[in-house]
């Protein structure tokens, strides 16, 4: 029985020194690929069932199906953990409890989950299963990890683009289980912070239905409209695959738990091929330490043959294979760059791999002993490790002509091929006076291995708590606000904030971070903010969408600023900053990407803290109101430039254009429209906004509002802002007002997202 050993036993010292082993956990798309990642050595596997996974196209398994996958990788100490990452609606939240409840009973190990109502459900209602924070919940630093952590969260999948270093800070600052992608297709934009997909085609990758326009061609054209690059040179935001075979050591000794292969698209042989080269190298590494002594001396030995390297770049790899942002925070080297090509596998390789592992099922050994004496009873055992069940059957009928002999029933009782089990030994007890039919053998045989299978089972089987699986009234509050309505523009740049100096509507300004971090000592920008502050209006501090540890200085300097100046809030879309502010004594209102598409996220929110929430844009306009709990203010995105991708990746970088000056690049697609990149220098990112600003004029002629309007400035020049602002203003006092924006999207309002 191959298991999958929770420790590993070092001979240092002359001691036995126990060290978690990592754990190597595969993709499982359908039963066939399950059945190749356990046979080529997988400690565990992540799939995902009828509802709610982050791959809604891959086959998935119906509830049966799932059972039982649960019961076959279990019988090989394998666990198994279901995706539940995608963001819920409130109208599908109700069957959560039904949709997971047959799983738990059934032994499930673990839930990765991307919805905080989830969180907050899951955690209340199935007690000791493991809850992980999918990578989609973009956890970035030990700040969000604490918070996750301090609400029963066992394990979190960070985001993909995090450092070596960034990673080995988060395990040494909290201790959590760690779970990082290994090998597979990347993502280009940060994993729950991309909106490009579903702004185009109403495709969300919070949904699980990317359409993957990031690995479209594009042109990259500088802000003076000079077209970057060489001709043919148009794939800037398509990533190569990752492989980090060469790094496990590395990994290994930065504490990593959980080695995470991508691939639930993908076929059996490629599962079954990428899992088996890992196994091979974990075990040799765990072996290495073994040899050398320490970790440190194993890793500075570790090496990979070069034939396993040709063999994962020949199972389907997008053009080449990249060590990804374990140790690069950029660069054109992870990008394809050129239109990409891709390599699979020919037949000899497949055929190999085919016959290895998927044609060949893994087997338990179990002990068979047997009693067949002439007037007792039948009696067969099955022994696997510490386990043994005894069946009995019928009396052993005296032989009339030719007695069964002790090679005779052996035969019988050893033919397991069509079971999970193998026999390693038998030992048959008989007088060779009986005699037992080969149906009666075969019944019996049958008996003892579906008793021992149960066995073997039962220890992951759960009972349901009594308390039932109820959710808090969900009510749709169509009712005005009790408070005073608050009229909210956020602003990037100091000529925005100037042109809301003439505007009487906005009784609230968010002012952005790397604003503020730019202006604090000028002059113009402290008497603009003086002069609001005499007008009543309320400020906030607007935090970037994505923390990362190189941020987290000037975030406190910027919280002390705002602090300060007399800032009412602090406004943040990411769990990092939510956990910055709230450690830093601030109120804090939830931006758009702190996703609450249910009443039980918003619920989970307001548990943590959090003083307004700002509604998902993705939702259409009867999706938000259903969201909407009463319990604390909520605000409306009505106009702003939607951004479709937060990235660690730099065009103008990859293009070689780099000039650190925080400008804006272009791109364009194969339609010729035009998406603004927003550089970031001080922290080297950027953010792709959509090609047309999103203005919702319905919310704007709105009268009773049951939520705070809120206008984000981005890119837009100082006139632009202010000839917006004087039409937004009219339509709120219900005057007709031309349309000063040329082209834009209506957005999500009347049909969200699938």
């Amino acid at each position: 029985m191959r298991k999958a050993f929770p420790f590993h036993y070092l001979r240092l010292q002359k001691e036995c020194v126990m060290v978690n082993k990592v754990e190597l956990l595969a993709p499982a798309g359908n039963m066939e690929c399950l059945k190749a990642a356990v046979s080529a050595g997988a400690d565990a596997v992540y799939l995902a069932g009828s509802q709610f996974g982050a791959r809604a196209y891959a086959d998935n398994f119906t509830t049966q199906e799932l059972c039982d996958a649960l019961d076959y990788c279990h019988l090989f100490g394998v666990k198994v953990y279901l995706t539940l990452n995608t963001l819920i609606k409130e109208r599908e939240f109700s069957v959560i409890g039904s949709y997971v409840q047959p799983f738990y009973e059934h032994g499930l190990d673990g839930v990765i989950i991307q919805d905080f109502g989830a969180l907050r459900y899951l955690h209340d209602h199935f007690p000791g299963m493991e809850l992980h924070a999918s990578t989609q919940m973009t956890v970035t630093g030990p700040h969000s990890t604490k918070l996750l952590q301090d609400y029963g969260v066992t394990r979190v999948v960070p985001a993909r683009e995090l450092s070596l270093a960034e990673l080995r800070e988060i395990k040494k600052e909290t201790g959590i289980d760690m779970e990082v992608f290994v090998h597979g297709a990347m993502c280009y934009g940060y994993s729950g912070q991309c909106l490009f997909s579903s702004v185009l085609g109403g495709r969300s990758g919070n949904r699980g239905r990317c359409a993957g326009p990031c690995r479209l061609p594009y042109d990259v054209y500088h802000k003076d409209k000079r077209l970057l690059g060489k001709k043919g040179e148009n794939y800037p935001l398509s990533l190569k695959d990752l492989c980090t075979v060469e790094l496990i050591g590395e990994l290994i000794c930065a504490g990593m738990d959980s080695f995470k292969i991508e691939g639930r698209m993908k076929s059996a042989v490629y599962v079954a091929g990428v899992t088996a080269i890992y196994r091979k190298y974990i075990d040799r590494f765990y072996r290495d330490v073994d040899s050398y002594g320490s970790m440190e001396l194993a890793k500075q030995h570790f090496k990979v043959e070069a034939g396993d390297l040709k063999l994962l770049k020949n199972l389907y790899v997008r053009t080449d294979l990249e060590q990804g942002y374990f140790h690069s925070h950029n660069g054109a080297h992870l990008v394809t760059i050129d239109k990409p090509s891709y390599q699979t596998g020919g037949e000899e390789i497949n055929g190999m791999i085919a016959q290895k592992y998927l044609n060949q099922s893994p087997k338990v050994h179990v002990t068979i002993g047997g009693s067949f004496f002439a007037g007792k009873p039948q009696m067969l055992s099955f022994t696997c490790g510490d386990q043994t069940v005894c069946v009995t059957g019928d009396m052993v009928a005296k032989a009339q002509n030719r007695p069964m002999s002790a090679s005779d029933i052996q035969k019988q009782v050893t033919k397991l091929g069509a079971t999970e089990f193998v026999c390693d030994s038998v030992t048959i007890e008989t007088d060779g006076q009986g005699f037992i039919s080969n149906k009666q053998l075969n019944e019996l045989r049958r008996d003892a291995a579906e008793s021992l299978k149960q066995r073997l089972l039962a220890k992951y089987m759960r009972q349901m708590p009594a308390c039932p699986l109820v959710l808090e009234e969900s009510t749709v509050h169509d009712t005005p606000f009790a408070q005073s309505e608050k009229v909210t523009a956020s602003v990037k740049t100091i000529q925005q904030l100037m042109a809301l100096q003439e505007n009487s509507v906005v009784s609230r300004i968010f002012l952005d971070m790397d604003l503020c971090d730019a202006y604090q000592h000028d002059t113009l920008f402290l008497e603009l903010i003086d002069a609001f502050k005499d007008k009543e209006t309320e400020l906030a501090l607007l935090l970037p969408r994505v923390i990362r540890s190189n941020s987290h200085k000037t975030i406190l300097e910027m919280i002390a600023f705002a602090k300060a100046h007399g800032f009412d809030s602090v406004v943040t879309g990411s769990l990092e900053g939510l956990s910055i502010a709230l450690e830093e004594g601030c109120k804090v209102i939830a931006d758009a990407g702190l996703y609450c598409f249910n009443q039980e996220a918003v619920r989970w929110l307001v548990a943590m803290g959090v003083s307004e929430v700002t509604l998902p844009i993705e939702c259409n306009i009867y999706e938000q109101k259903e969201c909407i709990t009463g319990q604390i203010p909520v605000s409306q995105i009505a106009y702003g430039y939607i951004p479709l991708m937060e990235t660690a990746g730099c065009v103008a970088k990859t293009m070689k254009d780099c000039t650190k000056d925080s400008s804006t690049r272009c791109l364009k697609d194969r339609m010729g429209k035009e998406f603004t990149v927003q550089l970031h220098c001080n922290r080297c990112e950027n953010t792709i906004y959509n090609c047309v600003p999103m203005c919702m004029e319905p919310l704007f002629r709105e009268q009773n509002r049951h939520t705070n309007l809120r206008m984000d400035f981005t890119i837009e020049t100082k006139q632009q802002t202010a000839e917006r602002l004087m039409c937004f203003e009219k339509w709120m006092k219900g005057e007709d007002c031309d349309n000063p924006i040329r082209e834009f999207t209506k957005g999500y309002y009347k049909r969200g997202v699938e």
